[in-house]
């Protein structure tokens, strides 16, 4: 039996967890890595994790990194380019996150960067989670509404066209376990 664990910032930031998600990651984690075989972690700070905090012998132990999928590796044609713009009607130049909209993804970092260039427009890509209302609340007080704009449910085939207009990509989190951006 072989599991793979991302990372165990439920433990180690619990804060950034409501109280039921993290007993349930810890329960059904913890079992996991104790009746496995053989663990995989993707990172080595994952593998120290398990060690200290799940008690696993390094023995157990396989680190084993994750890569980004191929279609990040390739040029993206110019009509695929075309294509991504018009249906999300993409400003020209922009910043891009992409990530879950929650607090240790750091958003309003970003956001509070933006204030300082007025003229630079914010795409988020991401599901909208806790931290949506605490972001848009800030967008909205800065009066930025018209420069931020929030992809949802984005074809993961038109990420790269996505990575490739952006003026510049931004990934402020405040923890990864392993962070493939």
């Amino acid at each position: 039996k072989v599991v793979t664990v991302h990372d165990l910032i439920f433990i180690r930031h619990p804060e950034l967890y409501p109280f039921l998600d993290r007993t349930i990651y810890n329960k059904k984690c913890r079992h996991a890595c104790h009746v496995a075989d053989m663990v995989v972690a993707v990172s080595e700070q994952t593998k120290r994790d398990l060690e200290e905090l799940y008690f696993l012998p390094e023995s157990r132990i396989k680190v084993i990194y994750q890569s980004g999928d191929a279609a990040f590796h390739a040029p993206v044609s110019p009509e695929k380019k075309a294509e991504v713009k018009k249906t999300y009607s993409l400003p020209g130049d922009f910043v891009l996150h992409v990530g879950t909209i929650e607090d240790r993804k750091n958003l309003i970092s970003v956001v509070r960067a933006l204030e300082q260039i007025p003229s630079v427009p914010l795409v988020v890509v991401g599901k909208k989670k806790g931290a949506f209302h605490k972001v848009n609340e800030l967008i909205r007080e800065a009066g930025m509404q018209k420069r931020v704009l929030f992809l949802e449910d984005v074809k993961q085939e038109y990420l790269p066209a996505l990575y490739s207009h952006a003026l510049v990509f931004v990934y402020p989190s405040l923890i990864e376990g392993f962070g493939i951006p």
